[in-house]
C-alpha cells in the first residue's frame, strides 16, 4: 500500500479527524448536495443561494422554498386533471344514475355529475404549501425569509394543506417527474426534509445530515451527489451506474445482481466507485484497525466481473471505495494492487468549503486521465524533490499540475 496522506483537523493538527459527528457538513454544502442530486443547477436562483450564508438549516430550506415558489409562480404551477362529483341543474361530464335516482326520490331536480377538471391542487403543490406553512409557523428562519414565504403562498389560495394523516400515508417514492415538472425535484427533496420533522442544527452553523435523514436516505443522497458531480463536471468520463454482468453465465434467478454506484469510463481505464456513508469506516479486530471485509469483497467482485466483460478487453479496470469522512476515523488515501488490478480507498471530507470538496472529487477523476506512472513523481514533487518536479512537468496530467504544488500540498495537509 502507498502511504496515506495526513489530514488536518479544524485546528490544523495533522493526522487528526474533525471533532464533529459523522457526516457533518457545512450548511451551504447541504444545499450543494441537494442541488446536484436533484439536478437544480441551471437557475440563477441556485447561483444566488450558493453565495448566501445561513445560520440555521430551517433558514436554508426556507430560502430554497421561497425561491422555488417564486420561480414556479412565474412559469406556472403544475396543473393536472382531478375528478369532481357535484349535484347540478344541467349535465356536465358523466351522469351518476344511482345517485341521481336518489336525488329524485327526495324530490330534488338535480343531476349527480362526475367530471375532470384541471387544477393546481396537485399532490406536489399541496406538499409545497404544507412545507412552507410548517416553516413559517415552527421554523427558525429570518424575518425577511418568513415574509417572503408568506407572500409566495398568497398565490396558492386554491391549493389545500395536507393533514398529518395524509403525510403519514404518503409514499415519497411514488412522486413522478417528467420534463414538465422537473423543476419540482429539488423542492420535493426539501419538502421531505421539512415534513419528516427530523431537522436538527449543530453548533456554529453546521448541521448533521444523519439527524434528519435515515441511513438509507443519507447514503442515497451522498451517492446521487457524487454521481451528479461527475456527470456535470467530467462529462468525458461518461459517469453512470450500470449493472455488472461480465463473467456470469447460466445464473439462477435467486442470484443477486451486481448494481454499481458509479462507473467512470476514461480513454483507457474504467473506475468503479462504491460510495459509503456510515458512522464508522474502519473496524477493529485483534486490536488492529481493518477495512470492512464485506466492502472490500464487494468492490473486488465488481472489478473482477467488469474486467471479464469483453468490452473491457485491453482496458485497465480499477475499483474505489469512497467513504464520507467521519469524526472517528482518520483521513484515508490508500492504493494497492491485487490480482493485477488497482484498488483505492479514499475519504471525502464534506465538512469543508465546497471548493475543497470539488478538489477531492476532481482528484478522483484524474485517476482516469493522468499518467499512472507520474503519481510517484507528483508525490515527491509535493515534498520538494526538484528532479521529480521537472519530470512531472513533462507528464500528461489533469489534476496534478505541479505549478499548483504549494496550494495543493496545503489543501491535502502535506
Amino acid at each position: 500500500m502507498t502511504a496515506a496522506l495526513p489530514g488536518r483537523a479544524r485546528d490544523g493538527a495533522p493526522g487528526r479527524p474533525h471533532q464533529r459527528g459523522p457526516s457533518t457538513v457545512l450548511l451551504r454544502n447541504v444545499y450543494y448536495m441537494l442541488a446536484y442530486a436533484f439536478k437544480a443547477l441551471e437557475t440563477g436562483e441556485h447561483r444566488r443561494l450558493a453565495a448566501e450564508d445561513f445560520e440555521h438549516v430551517h433558514d436554508m430550506l426556507a430560502a430554497i422554498l421561497a425561491g422555488g415558489l417564486d420561480n414556479q409562480r412565474r412559469r406556472g404551477f403544475e396543473r393536472d386533471y382531478q375528478p369532481f362529483s357535484e349535484d347540478l341543474t344541467v349535465v356536465r361530464g358523466r351522469i351518476d344514475p344511482a345517485a341521481t335516482m336518489r336525488l329524485r326520490a327526495r324530490r330534488r331536480s338535480l343531476v349527480r355529475c362526475g367530471y375532470d377538471e384541471r387544477t393546481e391542487n396537485t399532490l406536489m403543490n399541496r406538499l409545497l404549501k404544507t412545507a412552507a406553512l410548517r416553516l413559517i409557523l415552527h421554523g427558525d428562519i429570518a424575518p425577511a425569509r418568513r415574509t417572503r414565504l408568506k407572500s409566495a403562498l398568497l398565490v396558492m389560495g386554491d391549493v389545500e394543506v395536507m393533514s398529518v394523516g395524509d403525510l403519514r400515508q404518503l409514499h415519497w417514492d411514488s412522486l413522478r417527474f417528467h420534463r414538465g415538472n422537473r423543476s419540482y425535484r429539488l423542492l420535493m427533496g426539501v419538502c421531505r426534509l421539512v415534513l419528516d420533522e427530523r431537522l436538527l442544527s449543530g453548533a456554529d452553523g453546521a448541521v448533521s445530515l444523519a439527524d434528519f435523514l435515515d441511513p438509507q436516505e443519507l447514503s442515497a443522497l451522498y451517492e446521487r451527489f457524487v454521481l451528479a458531480y461527475f456527470r456535470r463536471h467530467h462529462p468525458h468520463l461518461r459517469a453512470g451506474a450500470p449493472w455488472v454482468s461480465g463473467g456470469i453465465e447460466d445464473a439462477p434467478v435467486f442470484l443477486p445482481g451486481l448494481h454499481t454506484d458509479i462507473v467512470l469510463t476514461g480513454p483507457e481505464r474504467t473506475l468503479i466507485i462504491d460510495t459509503k456513508c456510515y458512522g464508522r469506516i474502519l473496524g477493529s479486530r485483534y486490536d488492529k484497525s481493518i477495512l470492512s471485509p464485506a466492502n472490500r469483497n464487494q468492490i473486488y467482485s465488481y472489478v473482477m466481473h467488469e474486467a471479464s466483460d469483453p468490452r473491457q478487453s485491453g482496458r485497465e479496470v480499477a475499483g474505489m471505495l469512497l467513504y464520507a469522512q467521519t469524526a472517528v476515523d482518520p483521513p484515508i488515501r490508500e492504493t494497492w494492487t491485487e490480482t493485477g488490478h488497482r484498488f483505492h480507498v479514499r475519504t471525502l471530507d464534506l465538512d469543508r468549503d465546497f471548493t475543497e470538496i470539488a478538489v477531492q472529487l476532481d482528484d478522483v477523476a484524474a485517476l482516469l486521465v493522468d499518467e499512472a506512472e507520474a503519481e510517484a513523481d507528483v508525490r515527491s514533487a509535493r515534498l520538494g524533490d526538484e528532479d521529480a518536479f521537472e519530470r512531472a512537468a513533462e507528464a500528461d496530467l489533469l489534476w496534478y499540475d505541479v505549478t499548483e504544488r504549494e496550494a495543493l500540498a496545503e489543501s491535502l495537509g502535506v
